[in-house]
């Protein structure tokens, strides 16, 4: 009977272990690309609700800083920005290699097509997943219906 609770105890803590993220997020940062005729010869950007560019202008990007905080190196990154206030989602595979305990930034572009689209984004970044250089795969915990209600 003893033996069978600690290997209870041991497999529920690996299991909560493998779940917890293995990652830091930090410094996300949603910026509108700006054409050139916007400004004048420059090209740039401008911080999301910042200021006014070019009313054509589509392009977004998304920038985030992304610590590896496993004992493993991390060869990739699945994850989501959400656009709240279009209900548009986003997804992204970004191949990068993170060491243990070392951090690095990320960024992508996309295009927002929507005839409103203005300098204000209500966004969410998530990590849907992450790759290890052995194989082993971090996955977004979906939550059981007994932990929704």
């Amino acid at each position: 009977m003893k033996k069978l609770i600690v290997y209870l105890l041991f497999f529920s803590t690996l299991a909560f272990a493998q779940n917890s993220p293995p990652f830091d997020l930090q410094n996300v940062q949603v910026t509108k690309v700006v054409s050139p005729n916007a400004m004048g010869s420059s090209y740039g950007s401008v911080l999301m609700g910042g200021g006014t560019g070019s009313a054509n202008s589509k392009s977004w990007r998304v920038e985030y800083r992304l610590k590896n905080l496993s004992d493993k190196v991390i060869t990739k990154v699945g994850w989501q920005i959400k656009v709240l206030n279009y209900n548009i989602n986003k997804q992204f595979k970004t191949k990068i290699k993170i060491k243990p305990m070392k951090e690095t930034n990320l960024s992508e572009s996309f295009d927002l097509d929507e005839a409103g689209a203005n300098n204000t984004l209500d966004t969410q970044v998530n990590i849907t997943f992450i790759e290890f250089e052995d194989g082993s795969i971090w996955q977004y915990p979906v939550p059981k219906p007994e932990e929704i209600r």
